[in-house]
């Protein structure tokens, strides 16, 4: 199996969450609550099923995490309109914070030729 770059590369993900999702999970959200503000920070208002086709969550996962989100101020629910607010945009600064310093500790080893060759890699997958 180490000749198999599928394998290789699940590995490599299992790995890399392994020391971020604890980090994220410190925030007091879960993935998807967190991969919603991130989303909707950079996207701005997104209808619910935008939001869902983005983020890859199933819809009744999707629901809790609104509802859990919109409790804690963070998002506003206007019809099936989601948006983020200045609460949640401190939020979301947090949690690419987090996901910045992760990703410079894993791959500020690298170049920028070999980021830009992974890129490509992964753009091309």
């Amino acid at each position: 199996m180490a000749d198999n770059l599928y394998y290789q590369m699940l590995q490599a993900v299992k790995r890399y969450q392994a020391d971020y999702q604890p980090l994220q999970l410190a925030t007091g959200l879960r993935t998807i609550e967190a991969r919603m503000l991130l989303t909707l920070n950079d996207f701005g208002t997104l209808s619910t099923q935008e939001l869902e086709d983005r983020i890859g969550m199933p819809d009744n996962d999707l629901n809790v995490a609104v509802d859990t989100l919109c409790r804690k101020g963070w998002l506003v629910r206007e019809g099936n309109q989601l948006s983020i607010n200045p609460n949640g945009a401190e939020q979301a600064e947090t949690l690419w914070r987090i996901a910045n310093d992760r990703q410079q500790a894993v791959f500020g080893q690298f170049s920028d030729e070999e980021i830009a060759i992974f890129r490509k890699v992964l753009s091309a997958i």
